[in-house]
């Protein structure tokens, strides 16, 4: 891990006691190919997790706590995990972003050249709504020109901003696909980095249309979901 030192051993302390968490949550999984290692975000076993326990919603946190390991078996076994086919999806996340911020102290494109295409695949569905999987929901409205979801699929369950075109999923997405077009572009995929960077010009301007003026903030736009008819009108009186 990098070397940190304080006059104040409290933040010297704490700075070992997260490392000493981190390594606990990291965990040999029972296949011999370049996958061996996964770091889960529960300690015990929880229902709504995927093989190994793992949770997708806080694997870019988990990712960039990786990349700072001498040792890159963590960040190499854990980014590819994420894009293989046994692995569940339940929640948006931002692999490309903490990917990149790995890759930024690496510079190596070894691994990106197994995982980035596997990704931008990935981030397409993500765009349609076809993913996540666990809580449903998730759809692309044509009508409001943005991506319905529910909190739950954020991570962010029983928010008070409801469901509808969330300002985080619409941030998740023009992040991502801002980051995409850069990984791409290492590569040496320009056709993709371009395809990325026309994405995140859509993506921004969806996030910029949740702006709500009256409240200051980007807010909710409040709309039923795309694939449900619209509630019929109230009877007569």
């Amino acid at each position: 891990i990098p070397l940190f030192d304080s006059s104040d051993t409290m933040f010297r302390d704490v700075y070992l006691f997260r490392w000493r968490t981190y390594k606990s949550h990291i965990h040999p999984t029972d296949r011999t190919d370049n996958i061996p290692l996964v770091v889960t975000e529960f300690s015990p076993n929880v229902g709504w997790a995927g093989k190994y326990n793992t949770i997708n919603c806080a694997a870019g946190h988990h990712l960039i706590e990786a990349g700072w390991l001498r040792n890159r078996t963590t960040a190499d076994s854990y980014s590819r995990w994420w894009v293989d086919p046994t692995a569940r999806h339940n929640y948006y996340y931002w692999y490309a972003t903490a990917l990149l911020r790995n890759f930024e102290k690496s510079g190596d494109t070894a691994l990106l050249r197994e995982v980035v295409p596997l990704y931008k695949a990935q981030f397409l569905q993500y765009a349609t709504g076809e993913l996540p999987g666990h809580f449903g929901g998730s759809a692309f409205s044509d009508e409001g020109d943005c991506l319905w979801n529910s909190p739950g699929n954020e991570g962010q369950e029983q928010s008070l901003s409801g469901a509808g075109c969330r300002t985080l999923v619409q941030s998740i997405m023009f992040g991502e696909s801002s980051a995409l077009a850069k990984l791409c572009t290492a590569i040496g995929d320009g056709a993709g980095a371009a395809q990325m960077a026309a994405e995140a010009d859509r993506w921004q301007r969806r996030v910029l249309q949740l702006w709500n003026p009256s409240i200051e903030s980007f807010d909710t736009l409040r709309m039923p979901h795309p694939a449900q008819p619209p509630s019929p009108p109230p009877p007569p009186p």
